[in-house]
């Protein structure tokens, strides 16, 4: 009554009837080598990469509801745009092919969209570590406490209490 499909027992020998197999992913969360995941069609171009901030203009008072592609369509009047990346609706980065697409978009502020005018100005680098260097919080050499909680300068006399004249 039921029919059983040939089994080839050869790795080697095709089966007689394979079923159809969805094609896997590989593994590690990614797709292809070097894709950031997520949205297709996405590159791997690393937008804080020092040489593409110099192509990246930082677009600020932006009208309520304005889209990306309206952003990129205003913004191609000044050059080939590379992409529009919107965070949140109040700023975006308008980032260009060439470095003439920034100079020139410069040049032609104030920029009017939907009425409004943008605030636009060259990206600047992101400062995280900008502080790096000057270390946390107080540390050596700040204020130095009293057993009273009152804080002096640093002690010039290596901190021997000097009491009335005429006592040792």
């Amino acid at each position: 009554a039921v029919e059983k499909k040939a089994v080839a027992k050869n790795p080697a020998e095709p089966a007689s009837d394979p079923a159809p197999v969805a094609p896997q992913r590989e593994r590690g969360g990614r797709g292809k080598k070097g894709s950031r995941g997520g949205k297709s069609g996405r590159s791997s171009f690393n937008f804080n990469d020092p040489e593409h901030i110099a192509l990246t203009l930082y677009v600020s008072n932006l009208p309520h509801g304005v889209k990306e592609s309206e952003i990129e369509a205003k913004f191609e009047e000044f050059g080939a745009v590379r992409a529009v990346q919107m965070p949140n609706p109040n700023y975006c980065f308008v980032h260009y092919v060439e470095k003439e697409g920034v100079e020139t978009a410069m040049k032609n502020r104030p920029i009017k969209l939907n009425g409004e005018d943008l605030k636009v100005d060259k990206r600047r680098p992101n400062n995280r570590n900008k502080h790096a260097d000057q270390g946390r919080g107080r540390g050596r050499g700040g204020r130095h406490y009293n057993r009273h909680g009152r804080g002096d300068s640093k002690r010039i006399d290596n901190g021997v209490k000097r009491g009335k004249r005429g006592r040792s």
